[in-house]
Protein backbone atom coordinates (compact mmCIF):
# COMPACT_ATOMS: atom_id res chain seq x y z
CA UNK A 1 0.00 0.00 0.00
CA UNK A 2 1.19 3.33 -0.46
CA UNK A 3 -0.27 6.56 -0.22
CA UNK A 4 0.74 10.15 -0.76
CA UNK A 5 0.38 12.94 1.20
CA UNK A 6 1.53 16.30 -0.54
CA UNK A 7 4.99 15.15 -1.36
CA UNK A 8 5.29 12.38 1.75
CA UNK A 9 5.31 8.80 0.80
CA UNK A 10 4.19 6.49 3.75
CA UNK A 11 4.83 2.79 3.12
CA UNK A 12 3.58 -0.38 4.48
CA UNK A 13 4.59 -4.29 4.31
CA UNK A 14 3.03 -7.38 5.87
CA UNK A 15 6.68 -9.55 6.01
CA UNK A 16 8.33 -12.14 8.36
CA UNK A 17 11.60 -12.22 10.18
CA UNK A 18 14.26 -14.58 11.35
CA UNK A 19 12.85 -15.45 15.09
CA UNK A 20 12.70 -18.49 17.56
CA UNK A 21 8.94 -18.54 17.34
CA UNK A 22 7.02 -17.43 14.47
CA UNK A 23 6.72 -13.69 13.93
CA UNK A 24 4.88 -11.75 12.42
CA UNK A 25 6.43 -8.43 11.08
CA UNK A 26 5.00 -5.39 10.00
CA UNK A 27 7.05 -2.61 8.31
CA UNK A 28 6.17 1.34 8.04
CA UNK A 29 8.17 3.96 6.60
CA UNK A 30 8.31 7.69 6.26
CA UNK A 31 10.11 9.50 3.88
CA UNK A 32 9.86 13.48 4.24
CA UNK A 33 9.30 16.08 1.41
CA UNK A 34 12.80 16.57 1.16
CA UNK A 35 13.98 12.84 0.61
CA UNK A 36 17.00 13.44 2.69
CA UNK A 37 17.29 11.99 6.53
CA UNK A 38 14.19 11.26 8.30
CA UNK A 39 15.27 9.84 11.84
CA UNK A 40 12.20 8.64 14.42
CA UNK A 41 13.34 9.28 17.70
CA UNK A 42 10.39 8.11 19.90
CA UNK A 43 7.49 5.85 19.59
CA UNK A 44 4.49 5.21 21.64
CA UNK A 45 1.19 3.69 21.26
CA UNK A 46 -2.37 4.51 22.96
CA UNK A 47 -4.89 2.21 24.43
CA UNK A 48 -7.07 1.48 21.47
CA UNK A 49 -3.51 0.47 19.80
CA UNK A 50 -2.65 3.62 18.13
CA UNK A 51 0.64 4.06 17.16
CA UNK A 52 2.10 7.42 17.17
CA UNK A 53 5.72 8.29 15.91
CA UNK A 54 8.30 11.44 15.97
CA UNK A 55 11.54 12.68 15.24
CA UNK A 56 13.48 14.95 12.42
CA UNK A 57 12.58 14.76 8.94
CA UNK A 58 14.05 17.15 6.13
CA UNK A 59 11.67 19.44 4.48
CA UNK A 60 11.87 21.55 1.13
CA UNK A 61 15.12 23.31 1.15
CA UNK A 62 13.30 26.32 2.78
CA UNK A 63 12.26 24.19 5.60
CA UNK A 64 15.43 22.31 6.23
CA UNK A 65 15.06 19.85 9.22
CA UNK A 66 11.55 19.45 10.66
CA UNK A 67 9.33 17.96 13.42
CA UNK A 68 7.40 15.12 11.77
CA UNK A 69 4.62 13.38 13.61
CA UNK A 70 2.56 10.31 12.25
CA UNK A 71 -0.03 8.40 13.39
CA UNK A 72 -0.85 5.06 11.96
CA UNK A 73 -3.92 2.38 12.76
CA UNK A 74 -3.76 -0.61 14.80
CA UNK A 75 -3.21 -2.57 11.51
CA UNK A 76 -0.60 -0.17 10.14
CA UNK A 77 -2.87 2.39 7.92
CA UNK A 78 -1.31 5.49 7.86
CA UNK A 79 -3.67 8.12 9.69
CA UNK A 80 -1.91 11.55 9.97
CA UNK A 81 1.28 13.24 9.43
CA UNK A 82 2.13 16.13 11.06
CA UNK A 83 4.73 18.21 10.67
CA UNK A 84 6.44 21.76 12.82
CA UNK A 85 8.84 24.44 11.27
CA UNK A 86 9.83 26.52 13.40
CA UNK A 87 10.34 30.36 12.76
CA UNK A 88 13.51 30.14 12.16
CA UNK A 89 13.05 27.77 9.11
CA UNK A 90 16.21 26.06 10.14
CA UNK A 91 16.32 22.92 12.24
CA UNK A 92 13.81 21.52 14.40
CA UNK A 93 14.18 18.23 15.54
CA UNK A 94 12.23 16.56 17.73
CA UNK A 95 13.29 14.04 20.59
CA UNK A 96 10.59 12.47 22.55
CA UNK A 97 7.04 11.57 22.53
CA UNK A 98 4.46 10.76 25.04
CA UNK A 99 0.50 10.76 24.63
CA UNK A 100 -2.26 11.20 27.90
CA UNK A 101 -5.34 9.36 28.28
CA UNK A 102 -7.44 10.98 26.24
CA UNK A 103 -5.26 10.59 23.20
CA UNK A 104 -3.75 14.07 23.09
CA UNK A 105 -0.17 14.02 21.57
CA UNK A 106 2.89 15.18 22.85
CA UNK A 107 5.79 16.03 21.14
CA UNK A 108 9.55 17.88 22.79
CA UNK A 109 13.11 18.93 21.00
CA UNK A 110 14.32 22.03 20.03
CA UNK A 111 13.94 24.19 17.54
CA UNK A 112 16.63 27.38 16.51
CA UNK A 113 14.28 30.48 16.01
CA UNK A 114 16.88 32.03 14.05
CA UNK A 115 19.33 30.95 11.45
CA UNK A 116 22.22 30.82 13.81
CA UNK A 117 24.21 28.12 15.98
CA UNK A 118 22.90 29.29 19.42
CA UNK A 119 19.41 29.96 18.81
CA UNK A 120 17.94 26.71 19.74
CA UNK A 121 14.60 26.82 22.05
CA UNK A 122 12.83 24.28 23.89
CA UNK A 123 9.67 23.62 21.78
CA UNK A 124 6.68 21.37 23.02
CA UNK A 125 4.06 20.80 21.09
CA UNK A 126 0.68 19.09 21.53
CA UNK A 127 -1.89 17.68 18.94
CA UNK A 128 -5.14 16.30 19.61
CA UNK A 129 -6.30 12.46 18.07
CA UNK A 130 -6.98 14.21 14.82
CA UNK A 131 -3.66 15.77 14.54
CA UNK A 132 -4.43 19.16 14.60
CA UNK A 133 -2.17 21.56 16.89
CA UNK A 134 -3.89 22.45 20.36
CA UNK A 135 -0.63 24.75 21.13
CA UNK A 136 3.35 25.21 20.68
CA UNK A 137 5.42 26.08 23.37
CA UNK A 138 8.76 27.79 23.12
CA UNK A 139 11.01 27.91 25.73
CA UNK A 140 14.22 30.27 25.58
CA UNK A 141 16.71 29.68 28.72
CA UNK A 142 18.25 32.74 27.75
CA UNK A 143 19.77 34.66 30.44
CA UNK A 144 22.12 36.77 28.50
CA UNK A 145 22.89 38.62 25.58
CA UNK A 146 26.22 38.95 23.72
CA UNK A 147 26.69 35.66 23.44
CA UNK A 148 25.14 32.43 21.83
CA UNK A 149 22.73 30.13 23.95
CA UNK A 150 21.11 26.92 23.38
CA UNK A 151 18.52 24.91 25.20
CA UNK A 152 17.69 21.14 24.03
CA UNK A 153 14.85 19.80 25.43
CA UNK A 154 15.43 15.67 25.70
CA UNK A 155 12.67 14.34 27.25
CA UNK A 156 9.03 14.52 28.43
CA UNK A 157 6.54 13.42 30.55
CA UNK A 158 2.56 13.98 31.02
CA UNK A 159 0.29 13.37 34.25
CA UNK A 160 -3.74 12.49 34.51
CA UNK A 161 -4.29 15.90 34.77
CA UNK A 162 -2.58 16.88 31.33
CA UNK A 163 0.15 18.82 33.00
CA UNK A 164 3.61 18.62 30.78
CA UNK A 165 6.81 18.10 31.82
CA UNK A 166 9.89 18.64 30.09
CA UNK A 167 13.68 18.37 31.31
CA UNK A 168 17.14 18.98 29.18
CA UNK A 169 19.96 20.66 28.62
CA UNK A 170 20.38 25.21 29.06
CA UNK A 171 23.49 27.20 28.80
CA UNK A 172 23.65 29.28 31.55
CA UNK A 173 25.01 32.63 32.26
CA UNK A 174 28.59 30.73 34.08
CA UNK A 175 31.39 30.34 30.85
CA UNK A 176 28.75 29.08 28.52
CA UNK A 177 28.16 25.69 30.22
CA UNK A 178 24.44 23.76 30.27
CA UNK A 179 22.25 23.32 33.35
CA UNK A 180 19.33 21.50 33.67
CA UNK A 181 16.28 22.72 32.62
CA UNK A 182 12.96 21.43 33.73
CA UNK A 183 9.60 23.12 32.89
CA UNK A 184 5.95 22.49 33.69
CA UNK A 185 3.21 23.55 31.31
CA UNK A 186 -0.30 23.48 32.46
CA UNK A 187 -2.48 21.36 29.97
CA UNK A 188 -3.23 24.86 27.78
CA UNK A 189 0.89 24.95 27.27
CA UNK A 190 1.08 27.65 29.85
CA UNK A 191 4.51 28.01 31.91
CA UNK A 192 3.79 27.03 35.46
CA UNK A 193 7.63 27.28 36.86
CA UNK A 194 10.70 26.79 35.34
CA UNK A 195 13.95 25.38 37.54
CA UNK A 196 17.61 25.13 36.51
CA UNK A 197 19.90 23.01 38.38
CA UNK A 198 23.64 24.49 37.99
CA UNK A 199 26.36 22.33 39.53
CA UNK A 200 28.76 23.02 42.12
CA UNK A 201 31.74 23.32 39.80
CA UNK A 202 29.34 25.49 37.50
CA UNK A 203 30.24 23.09 34.94
CA UNK A 204 28.13 21.54 32.04
CA UNK A 205 24.94 19.79 33.17
CA UNK A 206 22.70 17.75 31.00
CA UNK A 207 19.31 15.80 32.00
CA UNK A 208 18.61 13.31 29.62
CA UNK A 209 15.49 11.44 31.72
CA UNK A 210 11.92 12.35 33.62
CA UNK A 211 9.61 10.74 35.42
CA UNK A 212 6.83 11.12 37.82
CA UNK A 213 5.48 9.10 40.71
CA UNK A 214 2.16 8.48 41.95
CA UNK A 215 1.74 11.96 43.47
CA UNK A 216 3.52 14.40 40.89
CA UNK A 217 6.57 14.24 42.32
CA UNK A 218 9.27 15.25 39.31
CA UNK A 219 12.34 13.22 38.79
CA UNK A 220 15.57 13.72 36.59
CA UNK A 221 18.66 12.23 36.20
CA UNK A 222 21.29 12.63 33.75
CA UNK A 223 25.42 14.60 33.75
CA UNK A 224 26.61 16.82 35.99
CA UNK A 225 30.23 18.40 35.23
CA UNK A 226 33.13 18.74 38.40
CA UNK A 227 35.96 20.53 37.84
CA UNK A 228 38.70 18.18 36.69
CA UNK A 229 36.85 14.90 37.58
CA UNK A 230 34.37 14.73 34.61
CA UNK A 231 30.82 14.10 34.81
CA UNK A 232 28.49 12.26 37.87
CA UNK A 233 25.19 10.82 37.98
CA UNK A 234 22.85 13.78 38.96
CA UNK A 235 19.58 12.40 40.13
CA UNK A 236 16.97 15.86 41.47
CA UNK A 237 13.57 15.23 42.76
CA UNK A 238 11.50 18.68 43.00
CA UNK A 239 7.71 18.85 44.16
CA UNK A 240 4.55 19.35 42.60
CA UNK A 241 5.12 22.96 42.46
CA UNK A 242 8.67 23.19 41.68
CA UNK A 243 10.37 22.84 44.90
CA UNK A 244 13.61 21.00 44.83
CA UNK A 245 13.39 18.14 47.36
CA UNK A 246 16.73 16.68 46.95
CA UNK A 247 19.54 16.08 44.80
CA UNK A 248 22.09 12.99 44.88
CA UNK A 249 25.35 12.72 42.77
CA UNK A 250 27.07 9.75 42.01
CA UNK A 251 30.78 9.48 41.29
CA UNK A 252 32.58 6.28 40.04
CA UNK A 253 35.77 4.78 41.58
CA UNK A 254 37.70 6.34 38.82
CA UNK A 255 36.53 9.86 39.57
CA UNK A 256 35.91 10.23 35.83
CA UNK A 257 33.15 10.09 33.53
CA UNK A 258 29.70 8.90 34.99
CA UNK A 259 26.49 9.89 32.68
CA UNK A 260 23.38 8.39 33.72
CA UNK A 261 20.96 7.73 30.45
CA UNK A 262 17.74 6.60 31.68
CA UNK A 263 15.46 6.54 35.37
CA UNK A 264 12.17 5.37 36.06
CA UNK A 265 9.58 5.88 39.20
CA UNK A 266 7.92 3.50 40.41
CA UNK A 267 4.59 4.66 42.64
CA UNK A 268 6.38 4.55 45.86
CA UNK A 269 8.98 7.21 44.58
CA UNK A 270 11.73 4.64 44.33
CA UNK A 271 13.70 5.62 41.47
CA UNK A 272 15.82 3.20 39.52
CA UNK A 273 18.73 4.89 37.90
CA UNK A 274 21.23 3.31 35.00
CA UNK A 275 23.97 4.35 32.75
CA UNK A 276 27.14 4.55 32.17
CA UNK A 277 30.58 4.90 35.22
CA UNK A 278 34.08 4.53 35.24
CA UNK A 279 35.52 1.82 37.16
CA UNK A 280 39.26 2.47 36.26
CA UNK A 281 41.19 -0.94 35.52
CA UNK A 282 37.26 -1.84 34.35
CA UNK A 283 37.10 1.00 31.91
CA UNK A 284 33.15 2.27 31.73
CA UNK A 285 30.67 -0.10 33.42
CA UNK A 286 26.94 -0.31 33.96
CA UNK A 287 25.84 1.07 37.04
CA UNK A 288 22.52 1.03 38.35
CA UNK A 289 21.47 2.53 41.52
CA UNK A 290 18.24 2.81 43.19
CA UNK A 291 17.23 5.73 45.57
CA UNK A 292 14.03 5.66 47.87
CA UNK A 293 11.52 8.68 47.70
CA UNK A 294 14.14 10.67 50.09
CA UNK A 295 17.13 10.16 47.78
CA UNK A 296 18.94 7.85 50.05
CA UNK A 297 20.61 4.82 48.09
CA UNK A 298 18.99 1.59 48.46
CA UNK A 299 21.43 -0.76 46.48
CA UNK A 300 24.19 -0.20 43.35
CA UNK A 301 25.31 -2.32 40.79
CA UNK A 302 28.09 -2.36 38.23
CA UNK A 303 28.54 -4.48 35.58
CA UNK A 304 31.91 -5.26 33.62
CA UNK A 305 32.41 -7.83 31.18
CA UNK A 306 35.66 -9.65 32.79
CA UNK A 307 37.93 -9.99 31.37
CA UNK A 308 37.60 -7.70 28.98
CA UNK A 309 37.18 -4.81 30.68
CA UNK A 310 36.48 -2.68 28.42
CA UNK A 311 33.37 -0.23 26.94
CA UNK A 312 30.25 -1.67 28.93
CA UNK A 313 27.16 1.01 28.81
CA UNK A 314 23.91 0.87 29.75
CA UNK A 315 21.56 2.57 27.70
CA UNK A 316 18.15 1.86 29.42
CA UNK A 317 16.38 0.61 32.65
CA UNK A 318 12.53 -0.78 33.19
CA UNK A 319 10.82 -1.98 36.06
CA UNK A 320 7.92 -4.87 36.54
CA UNK A 321 4.97 -4.93 39.08
CA UNK A 322 6.83 -6.37 41.75
CA UNK A 323 9.76 -3.52 41.49
CA UNK A 324 12.78 -6.20 39.83
CA UNK A 325 14.55 -4.00 37.59
CA UNK A 326 15.76 -4.41 33.65
CA UNK A 327 18.63 -2.43 31.86
CA UNK A 328 20.10 -3.40 28.78
CA UNK A 329 22.67 -1.55 26.54
CA UNK A 330 25.78 -2.97 25.37
CA UNK A 331 29.00 -4.54 26.46
CA UNK A 332 32.87 -5.14 24.49
CA UNK A 333 33.25 -8.61 23.24
CA UNK A 334 36.35 -9.97 22.41
CA UNK A 335 36.41 -8.84 18.79
CA UNK A 336 37.75 -5.32 17.57
CA UNK A 337 35.14 -2.64 17.68
CA UNK A 338 32.32 -5.43 18.57
CA UNK A 339 29.69 -5.34 21.04
CA UNK A 340 27.06 -7.67 22.37
CA UNK A 341 23.63 -6.44 23.80
CA UNK A 342 23.88 -7.10 27.89
CA UNK A 343 20.08 -7.58 29.89
CA UNK A 344 20.07 -8.13 33.17
CA UNK A 345 17.65 -8.29 35.94
CA UNK A 346 18.34 -7.21 39.50
CA UNK A 347 15.99 -7.77 42.58
CA UNK A 348 14.51 -5.00 43.46
CA UNK A 349 14.58 -5.68 47.40
CA UNK A 350 17.97 -6.21 47.50
CA UNK A 351 19.52 -5.20 43.55
CA UNK A 352 21.08 -9.25 43.51
CA UNK A 353 21.64 -10.29 40.15
CA UNK A 354 18.59 -12.17 39.20
CA UNK A 355 19.95 -13.41 35.80
CA UNK A 356 21.89 -11.83 32.89
CA UNK A 357 21.84 -12.16 28.85
CA UNK A 358 24.69 -11.37 26.70
CA UNK A 359 23.20 -11.39 23.00
CA UNK A 360 25.69 -11.79 20.33
CA UNK A 361 23.43 -11.06 16.90
CA UNK A 362 26.30 -10.40 14.50
CA UNK A 363 29.92 -8.38 14.21
CA UNK A 364 28.51 -5.74 16.62
CA UNK A 365 25.42 -5.10 18.88
CA UNK A 366 23.86 -2.20 20.92
CA UNK A 367 21.09 -2.12 22.57
CA UNK A 368 18.71 1.18 22.85
CA UNK A 369 15.96 0.92 24.86
CA UNK A 370 13.94 -1.73 26.72
CA UNK A 371 10.59 -2.06 28.04
CA UNK A 372 9.02 -4.90 30.47
CA UNK A 373 5.05 -5.37 30.34
CA UNK A 374 2.57 -7.52 32.61
CA UNK A 375 0.25 -9.09 30.01
CA UNK A 376 -1.26 -12.19 28.99
CA UNK A 377 0.48 -14.77 27.88
CA UNK A 378 -0.17 -18.38 26.58
CA UNK A 379 0.79 -21.40 28.57
CA UNK A 380 0.44 -23.93 26.37
CA UNK A 381 -0.44 -26.75 28.60
CA UNK A 382 -3.78 -27.94 27.61
CA UNK A 383 -4.91 -27.74 31.25
CA UNK A 384 -8.58 -26.80 29.54
CA UNK A 385 -8.54 -30.72 27.98
CA UNK A 386 -8.31 -29.87 24.87
CA UNK A 387 -4.69 -29.12 23.88
CA UNK A 388 -5.24 -25.43 23.45
CA UNK A 389 -3.20 -22.83 25.26
CA UNK A 390 -4.57 -21.52 28.31
CA UNK A 391 -4.38 -17.50 29.35
CA UNK A 392 -2.30 -16.73 31.67
CA UNK A 393 -0.18 -13.78 32.75
CA UNK A 394 3.46 -13.17 33.04
CA UNK A 395 6.06 -10.63 32.98
CA UNK A 396 7.54 -10.28 29.13
CA UNK A 397 10.91 -8.29 28.65
CA UNK A 398 11.54 -6.45 24.70
CA UNK A 399 15.06 -5.26 24.15
CA UNK A 400 15.84 -3.09 20.50
CA UNK A 401 18.70 -1.46 19.12
CA UNK A 402 21.16 -2.04 16.24
CA UNK A 403 22.80 -4.94 14.67
CA UNK A 404 26.14 -4.79 12.41
CA UNK A 405 25.84 -8.04 9.87
CA UNK A 406 28.11 -7.82 6.79
CA UNK A 407 28.29 -3.90 5.49
CA UNK A 408 25.55 -2.34 7.25
CA UNK A 409 23.44 -2.21 10.38
CA UNK A 410 19.75 -4.03 10.97
CA UNK A 411 16.78 -3.82 13.56
CA UNK A 412 17.84 -6.32 15.94
CA UNK A 413 14.86 -7.33 18.89
CA UNK A 414 15.01 -10.13 21.36
CA UNK A 415 11.76 -11.04 23.54
CA UNK A 416 13.10 -12.08 27.14
CA UNK A 417 10.38 -14.32 29.73
CA UNK A 418 10.56 -13.60 33.62
CA UNK A 419 13.05 -15.77 33.94
CA UNK A 420 15.47 -14.68 31.21
CA UNK A 421 14.54 -17.44 29.00
CA UNK A 422 14.97 -16.06 25.14
CA UNK A 423 11.31 -16.60 23.51
CA UNK A 424 12.03 -14.35 20.32
CA UNK A 425 14.72 -12.59 17.89
CA UNK A 426 14.20 -10.78 15.08
CA UNK A 427 16.84 -9.40 12.68
CA UNK A 428 15.08 -6.60 10.18
CA UNK A 429 17.09 -5.07 7.46
CA UNK A 430 15.06 -2.30 5.98
CA UNK A 431 13.93 -1.86 2.50
CA UNK A 432 16.77 0.60 1.55
CA UNK A 433 19.53 -2.11 2.45
CA UNK A 434 21.20 0.48 4.62
CA UNK A 435 21.97 1.60 8.04
CA UNK A 436 19.32 0.54 10.20
CA UNK A 437 18.80 1.05 13.92
CA UNK A 438 15.52 1.23 16.77
CA UNK A 439 16.20 3.49 19.00
CA UNK A 440 12.69 3.34 20.75
CA UNK A 441 10.37 0.34 21.77
CA UNK A 442 6.81 0.87 22.18
CA UNK A 443 4.31 -2.31 24.42
CA UNK A 444 0.88 -2.40 25.82
CA UNK A 445 -0.55 -5.02 27.71
CA UNK A 446 -3.76 -5.08 25.87
CA UNK A 447 -1.98 -5.32 22.24
CA UNK A 448 0.02 -8.06 20.70
CA UNK A 449 2.47 -6.11 18.80
CA UNK A 450 5.87 -4.92 20.19
CA UNK A 451 6.94 -1.84 18.00
CA UNK A 452 10.11 -0.48 17.62
CA UNK A 453 11.35 2.94 15.88
CA UNK A 454 14.23 4.18 14.50
CA UNK A 455 16.01 4.48 11.06
CA UNK A 456 15.77 2.67 7.87
CA UNK A 457 19.14 4.19 6.32
CA UNK A 458 17.44 7.64 5.43
CA UNK A 459 13.48 7.08 6.31
CA UNK A 460 11.59 6.66 9.15
CA UNK A 461 11.73 3.05 9.85
CA UNK A 462 9.08 1.25 12.29
CA UNK A 463 8.70 -2.38 12.66
CA UNK A 464 5.51 -3.91 14.86
CA UNK A 465 6.65 -7.40 15.87
CA UNK A 466 3.50 -10.13 16.37
CA UNK A 467 4.24 -13.03 18.29
CA UNK A 468 2.27 -15.76 17.24
CA UNK A 469 0.44 -18.54 19.87
CA UNK A 470 1.30 -22.36 19.27
CA UNK A 471 -2.06 -22.16 17.40
CA UNK A 472 -0.47 -19.48 15.04
CA UNK A 473 -3.62 -17.24 15.61
CA UNK A 474 -2.88 -14.02 13.73
CA UNK A 475 -1.16 -15.27 10.42
CA UNK A 476 -1.56 -15.51 6.89
CA UNK A 477 -1.82 -18.11 4.67
CA UNK A 478 1.85 -19.73 4.78
CA UNK A 479 3.89 -19.41 1.48
CA UNK A 480 5.73 -22.53 2.30
CA UNK A 481 6.14 -25.58 4.37
CA UNK A 482 8.89 -27.97 4.62
CA UNK A 483 9.26 -31.93 5.63
CA UNK A 484 10.75 -33.31 7.34
CA UNK A 485 11.78 -31.29 10.27
CA UNK A 486 13.55 -32.10 12.17
CA UNK A 487 15.53 -33.39 9.57
CA UNK A 488 18.98 -35.21 8.44
CA UNK A 489 20.80 -34.16 6.47
CA UNK A 490 17.91 -33.33 3.96
CA UNK A 491 14.28 -31.41 3.94
CA UNK A 492 12.18 -30.50 1.29
CA UNK A 493 10.89 -27.05 1.08
CA UNK A 494 7.75 -26.47 -0.78
CA UNK A 495 6.31 -23.52 -2.03
CA UNK A 496 3.11 -21.68 -3.75
CA UNK A 497 3.83 -18.82 -5.97
CA UNK A 498 0.17 -17.21 -6.34
CA UNK A 499 1.79 -14.61 -9.47
CA UNK A 500 4.56 -14.29 -11.36
CA UNK A 501 7.56 -12.64 -8.98
CA UNK A 502 11.56 -12.78 -8.15
CA UNK A 503 11.59 -15.83 -5.42
CA UNK A 504 14.83 -15.96 -3.08
CA UNK A 505 14.91 -18.64 -0.11
CA UNK A 506 17.73 -18.67 1.57
CA UNK A 507 19.04 -20.41 4.99
CA UNK A 508 20.63 -18.65 8.14
CA UNK A 509 22.05 -20.00 11.12
CA UNK A 510 21.07 -19.20 14.85
CA UNK A 511 22.93 -15.66 14.44
CA UNK A 512 21.33 -14.75 11.45
CA UNK A 513 24.49 -15.88 9.29
CA UNK A 514 23.43 -16.87 5.69
CA UNK A 515 24.74 -20.37 5.19
CA UNK A 516 23.09 -21.28 1.88
CA UNK A 517 21.22 -19.75 -0.90
CA UNK A 518 18.68 -22.29 -2.46
CA UNK A 519 16.57 -20.22 -5.14
CA UNK A 520 16.88 -16.81 -6.57
CA UNK A 521 15.35 -16.30 -9.82
CA UNK A 522 11.82 -15.39 -11.61
CA UNK A 523 9.17 -18.01 -11.38
CA UNK A 524 5.41 -17.97 -12.82
CA UNK A 525 2.41 -18.50 -11.11
CA UNK A 526 2.29 -22.57 -9.67
CA UNK A 527 3.97 -24.85 -7.14
CA UNK A 528 7.34 -25.77 -6.28
CA UNK A 529 10.03 -27.14 -3.91
CA UNK A 530 13.49 -27.60 -3.54
CA UNK A 531 16.06 -29.43 -1.54
CA UNK A 532 18.03 -28.61 1.17
CA UNK A 533 21.30 -30.65 1.83
CA UNK A 534 22.62 -30.05 5.38
CA UNK A 535 25.24 -32.54 4.98
CA UNK A 536 28.06 -29.96 5.58
CA UNK A 537 26.27 -28.26 8.73
CA UNK A 538 26.80 -28.75 12.05
CA UNK A 539 23.75 -29.99 13.83
CA UNK A 540 21.31 -26.93 15.66
CA UNK A 541 18.32 -24.78 14.57
CA UNK A 542 18.43 -22.88 11.22
CA UNK A 543 16.13 -20.90 9.52
CA UNK A 544 14.85 -20.77 6.07
CA UNK A 545 13.31 -17.17 4.79
CA UNK A 546 11.27 -16.99 1.15
CA UNK A 547 11.12 -13.61 -0.38
CA UNK A 548 9.06 -12.74 -3.07
CA UNK A 549 7.86 -9.00 -4.62
CA UNK A 550 4.25 -9.19 -2.59
CA UNK A 551 5.61 -11.16 0.48
CA UNK A 552 8.05 -13.29 2.89
CA UNK A 553 7.81 -15.34 5.15
CA UNK A 554 10.59 -17.02 7.54
CA UNK A 555 10.19 -20.74 9.07
CA UNK A 556 12.62 -22.69 11.43
CA UNK A 557 14.26 -25.83 10.78
CA UNK A 558 16.28 -28.24 13.30
CA UNK A 559 19.05 -30.04 11.89
CA UNK A 560 20.07 -33.23 14.09
CA UNK A 561 22.62 -35.68 12.95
Amino acid sequence: MKKIITTTAIMLMIISSISFGQLVTRVLTYNGPGSQIDKCTGITQDNFGYVYATGVSWGSNSTKEDYATIKFGEDGDFIWAVRYDGPGHNIDNATAITIDNAGNVYVTGWSRSGSDYGSEDYCTIKYNNNGQQLWAARYDGAVGNDCYYYDYANAIFVDNSGNVYVTGESWGNDELNGDYLTVKYNSSGVVQWAKRYNGPSSKNDKALSIGLDAMNNIYVTGASEQQGKGYDYLTVKYSTNGSQQWATRYDGPAYLNDIANELKVDGLGNVYVTGSSHGGTTKLDYVTIKYNNTGQQQWLQRYTNSPINDTDIATGVDIDVYGNTYVTGYSKSSGAASYDYVTIKYKGADGSQMWLNRADGGLSDKAWDIKVIYKTCASGNGSNGGGEDVPCWDVFVYVSGESKLGSGNDFLSYGYGENGNQRWFNRFNGPQNGNDAAYSISVRANFPVIYAGGVFANDYGIIGITELTRNGSGNQKGLSNNYPNPFNPSTNISYNISKETIVKISVFDILGRNVANLVDEKKPEGSYSVTFDASELNSGVYFYRIDTDYASETKKIVLIK
